[in-house]
């Protein structure tokens, strides 16, 4: 026996019909806090349902930040935030894997964590200078003999 089209219909529509009140309910949220920015909400949250990633420009002061720590605790989701400054590279946000293999020993594998995995990260600054290494990276490279 096929199944009943009129029936899979209605459960759609009622499946859409709670993601669209959840939606209304999400932005009713935000809009407590962000107020005027309807176009700029509706975009981050139109990023969020289709899985990407999402980069917000502006000036200081615009609530770039707040909008999207509002975001997430109205999710209940973990708030992660990156400062973008001139010598930021992909593995600061990502992470790197590197392979070694030291003659007395096997061989083995290591990642390390980019500044986004971390739970707590100190404010980066946004001044166009190079920031000087942390005496843990530079401890890191065997010195040269």
């Amino acid at each position: 026996m096929l199944p009943d089209p009129s029936h899979d219909g209605c459960r759609h529509q009622a499946q859409l019909s709670a993601l669209q009140q959840s939606l209304r309910e999400l932005m009713a949220t935000i809009q407590e806090v962000i107020v005027g920015q309807d176009e700029i909400i509706r975009g981050v949250i139109i990023c969020l349902l289709a899985g990407g990633h999402g980069l917000l420009e502006g000036v200081p002061g615009l609530g770039k930040t707040l909008l999207i720590r509002t975001m997430a605790s109205a999710l209940d989701l973990t708030f992660a935030r990156i400062q973008f400054t001139p010598d930021l590279m992909p593995a600061d946000i990502v992470g790197t894997s590197s392979w070694s293999t030291p003659l007395a020993a096997a061989a083995s594998s290591s990642t390390s964590r980019g500044r986004s995995s971390t739970t707590s990260s100190s404010p980066t600054r946004s001044t166009g200078r190079p920031r000087r290494p942390s005496r843990r990276s530079s401890r890191r490279w065997p010195r040269a003999r």
